[in-house]
């Protein structure tokens, strides 16, 4: 092989990369979207496990139009934010790009059921929105 051959097939591979940049942006965006799903789905399900094993109230809320979640350990019951209670945890540091919306706030109780329920919607940077609804028996999916 030639140089001038060398730098040709150097030319073409670089120009089909610079193609496939918008389409490699894209699926990032979705495997961003899919991780913070499966990350607030699965806390989600902590919080509820956490409340029937500790017996007592887990709430879990959102800070609409950023990626921050807030979990309360309510151990004693009081429905009042004691000092030590509340922790703040964030979907965005794994998964940049993605925001939490909605003003839902989900209340497990001890026997696993939902006080307080309805559904959280990430939205991704690229547009692409997914789901995360809790029922009032407490069942939670994602859509």
């Amino acid at each position: 092989m030639t140089f001038t051959e060398v730098a040709a097939s150097l030319v073409v591979c670089s120009g089909v990369l610079m193609l496939m940049t918008p389409i490699f942006s894209e699926l990032l965006g979705i495997y961003h979207l899919r991780g913070a799903t499966q990350e607030l789905f699965a806390e989600l399900q902590r919080a509820r496990l956490a409340a029937v094993m500790e017996n007592h109230r887990y709430r879990v809320s959102v800070e609409p139009g950023t990626g921050y979640y807030e979990v309360h350990d309510d151990k004693n019951n009081n429905d009042a934010e004691d000092s030590g209670e509340v922790t703040m945890r964030s979907v965005a540091i794994q998964n940049p790009g993605v925001i939490l919306e909605g003003d839902t706030v989900v209340t497990f109780l001890p026997n696993g059921t939902a006080l307080t329920y309805g559904a959280i919607t990430l939205v991704s940077r690229g547009g692409g929105t997914k789901r995360v609804v809790v029922s009032s028996g407490g069942r939670i999916r994602a859509q």
